[in-house]
């Protein structure tokens, strides 16, 4: 019988890896390390936060970012395709990431990510009180919003193709999806 080394990683390994083009999170101690995003995933990632940042920016409400650290507790940290932080919790920012549950993660789904952002981090998003967590999926042309209610996320809105959504964390802002779309 051989024995298995099983390692287990801190948080704060995200902050020590090195710049190889790779993605490492650390979620409940365990290491994912994944590629880099393919162009669809780029592309929806990039126009969803134009359309957010010009919502966003001229009223200064918070802070938006693309591939930044979040260090969720000590056995997690994430680094969401895009995040925001309101300007209530600007405290959560440091030098490195964020330090705490950010307002919105937003994941876009790629072939080698689909499950953990739709099983791991959807749970671990909701354990560490994520308020608002959307899925993108750029071959399916969907959105699904969820939002935090008693410790469970909610589907709040369930959006294809040539939709537009209206998010409760950003009043009166309309995303048409069609313009998210390669």
């Amino acid at each position: 019988m051989s024995l298995q080394q099983v390692t287990t990683y801190r948080a704060d390994y995200i902050w020590e890896t090195p710049d190889d083009g790779y993605r490492y999170e650390v979620i409940d101690s365990v290491l994912y390390v994944t590629g880099t995003p393919w162009r669809r995933h780029q592309w929806t990632s990039g126009c969803l936060c134009a359309m957010l940042d010009a919502h966003v920016q001229p009223e200064r409400r918070g802070q938006l970012y693309f591939n930044l650290g979040v260090a969720l507790d000590d056995v997690t940290s994430v680094v969401p395709d895009l995040l925001y932080v309101s300007r209530e919790r600007e405290s959560l920012l440091s030098d490195r990431g964020v330090e705490g549950p950010p307002d919105l993660a937003v994941e876009v789904l790629s072939p080698s990510t689909r499950r953990t952002d739709r099983v791991v981090k959807f749970e671990r998003y909701a354990r560490a009180g994520v308020p608002h967590y959307w899925i993108i999926d750029p071959i399916a042309l969907t959105l699904e919003a969820y939002e935090l209610r008693q410790g469970t996320y909610m589907l709040t809105a369930d959006l294809r193709d040539e939709d537009h959504f209206s998010p409760t964390l950003f009043p009166g802002l309309t995303i048409p999806l069609s313009g998210l779309w390669l």
